[in-house]
């Protein structure tokens, strides 16, 4: 019994350390919940304060795109401030001499209307009589006022400007004795006026100080204040900085290849429509230029705002100082650039800051190999310290080790192309899964001259040119879903002459405005659960406009009206371009479908039935998601060899 007894008692503390761990593995278990929770609470912290951040960031950038505005509006308003000073100082220049008078025998300088004298000047009658004040007789020998008019005749006059006489006489009222210029003389000084009296000009001197006082200019002392705070250097840089997306001459005269960047750089601004959809899809990523070309990655941080303080004056200076402190001879002459190891680079020399930008460009996105040899040569070609190195290779030397680092990476590992880089074709489609953001970057991030043909802009006009902008929203994503909706055999195929009907067929259909709502409501196709847009699969020979209208509505269309309309767009100018009217002429066409009640009639409605009720007829293609790639041809039984 004693060793059974001890089997159970180790059996029973067994059981008891089990549930001990059990109940420890259980506290643990709670523990890690608990830390996990923290961690999740953590990196949501993070993500807010990340997106505060980033939000503080946008803000300071907006603020001071604000401020750099509000300082480029200031600078007129100084000089105007200023040139009002100096014309209220000019008119207000008599009123010195009234309070302090020349000295006896002092002729002021000479002026087309007169000196603006005083009524306290010698020799002639001012032209500031007060008729209200108390006249007075001086001595006949030297009259320095005007005649005194009694006051029983006298009318009341207001008091005149204490501007030029002729202005002067301008203000004075009907009736009142002409007024007289001021003309310095040598004749005897005024006799002064008895005591007690007041001269009939008054107390001129103080009037005239309240009259033209200025209003008070402390708002613009402190504009002007915080514009001369500036340091003459970041004027300098403000002022390059605005040079941002200007044509460069030295690059489009140099006969060097145009890059991507370079086009979309220099676009012009969108228009307000294209503004707010950059808004809308404007998603904040990491791309430095991003503010000013939203969707667009322009890989490389902007040349000019990154090297703007190496740009002034004071830089070019600098640099010349420096070669000129290297010899005192001339140094010996540069390398020839001319090697046809250097394609279309070859003969051709960078001295701006955007020429050697556009040259980055083509060597690390591009990755163009003629770009990339004469990149490795330009910047050693100025290892001669005589040398005075333009603003373009100074820019080569300051990103030459990073220049270097994406090169050396590449090389060991290419990489693709940017997908949202500028580019001048239209390139590979995004796949049928792809979300409206990502197909309006794809079209915003390539020439307009490349886009489909009928795409418009944001704004609803038609592209010129071959920069960049922004597309109209519906036409992308209708352009998209043309793209994956229609066949496109390559022209060896022998089923090609189906893609060219099934696409009559569909201009056909949506250049009838109303006719493809028509279908679908009445077919109710609209309820049938959405499909990725994949190609028409089946027979041209069996395709109808009903067929056509139940495969678009459940692969992608449905009853967007956005993308309903700019269908009806493109195939309305499809349709009028092949028969050789304008583009956008809506008037009944001369061959069928002529117009909406043509297609509206008993007969045609009867021949819309539901969807599990269509007869597609003969498939000629597997229905792969997208046209990317080759077909898969379906194998006819009229090929097969006995």
């Amino acid at each position: 019994m004693g060793p059974d007894n001890g089997g159970w008692e180790r059996a029973a503390h067994a059981y008891k350390e089990l549930a001990d761990a059990r109940q420890q593995q259980a506290k643990l278990a709670v523990e890690l919940g608990d830390a996990k929770a923290k961690i999740h609470d953590l990196r949501a912290r993070m993500r807010d304060r990340d997106r505060v951040i980033d939000e503080a960031d946008s803000k300071i950038k907006s603020l001071t795109l604000e401020r750099d505005e509000l300082l480029e509006e200031i600078v007129p308003l100084r000089d105007a401030v200023k040139n009002l000073r100096d014309a209220q100082q000019q008119q207000s220049q008599p009123q010195q001499y009234r309070r302090a008078p020349p000295s006896r025998g002092f002729v002021p300088a000479g002026h087309d209307n007169g000196w603006h004298g005083t009524g306290r000047g010698r020799g002639g009658p001012t032209a500031h009589a007060q008729a209200s004040a108390p006249p007075y007789a001086p001595a006949p020998a030297a009259t320095t006022h005007a005649p005194v008019i009694a006051p029983a005749s006298a009318p009341v006059l207001a008091p005149a400007p204490t501007h030029a006489p002729l202005q002067a006489s301008m203000h004075a009222p009907a009736g009142a004795p002409p007024v007289q210029d001021v003309t310095m003389t040598d004749a005897a000084g005024p006799t002064a006026p008895p005591a007690g009296t007041t001269p009939a000009g008054g107390n001129v001197g103080t009037a005239a100080a309240t009259v033209l006082t200025p209003a008070n200019p402390a708002v613009d002392e402190e504009l002007e204040a915080e514009i001369m705070a500036l340091p003459p250097a970041k004027r300098e840089v403000r002022r390059l900085l605005s040079l941002k997306g200007k044509p460069d001459e030295a690059l489009e005269t140099s006969g060097q290849p145009i890059s991507a960047w370079y086009k979309c750089w220099i676009s012009p601004a969108p228009s307000m429509a294209g503004a707010y959809t950059e808004m809308e899809f404007d998603d904040g990523d990491s791309d430095d230029d991003d503010d000013r070309t939203p969707g667009v990655d322009m890989v490389l941080a902007d040349p000019i705002e990154r090297f703007a303080p190496h740009m002034t004056g004071a830089a070019s200076l600098k640099e010349e100082n420096r070669a000129r402190s290297k010899g005192t001879g001339p140094p010996d002459p540069l390398p020839s650039t001319d090697n046809p190891a250097f394609g279309p680079w070859a003969g051709t020399s960078i001295n701006s800051v955007v020429q050697a930008h556009n040259l980055r460009w083509w060597a690390l996105v591009e990755w163009d190999e003629e770009a990339m040899r004469f990149l490795k040569f330009i910047v050693p070609r100025y290892n001669n310290p005589a040398h005075v190195r333009p603003e373009g290779i100074r820019f080569l030397m300051h990103v030459q080790s990073a220049d270097s680092a994406r090169i050396k990476e590449y090389q060991e590992k290419p990489k693709p192309r940017p997908e949202f880089a500028p580019r001048d074709t239209l390139g590979r489609y995004p796949d049928a899964g792809a979300d409206v953001s990502t197909i309006w970057r794809f079209f915003r991030s390539a020439a307009v001259n490349v886009w489909p043909t009928g795409m418009r802009l944001a704004s609803g006009d038609y592209p010129v040119g071959n920069g960049f902008s922004v597309p109209h929203l519906g036409d992308c994503r209708a352009f998209f879903l043309l793209w994956h909706l229609l066949p496109l055999r390559t022209r060896k195929n022998p089923h090609r002459s189906h893609d060219a009907r099934i696409a009559e067929l569909v201009v056909e259909l949506f250049s009838i405005p109303g006719w493809y709502r028509r279908i679908v409501e009445i077919g109710e196709y609209v309820s049938i659960p959405q499909s990725p847009p994949i190609r028409y699969p089946f027979s041209a020979d069996d395709a109808s406009h009903i067929l056509l209208a139940a495969w678009f509505c459940t692969h992608g269309v449905g009853l967007n009206d956005e993308i309903i309309k700019s269908l009806h767009h493109w195939a309305v100018t499809t349709r009028n371009a092949r028969v050789g009217r304008e583009p956008l002429d809506v008037t009944p066409w001369d061959t069928a479908p002529s117009s909406y009640e043509a297609v509206t009639t008993t007969t045609d409605t009867a021949l819309i039935v539901h969807h599990d009720e269509l007869a597609w007829g003969t498939r000629l293609l597997e229905t792969h998601e997208s046209n990317h790639g080759d077909f898969d041809e379906l194998v006819d039984v009229d090929d097969v060899d006995d």
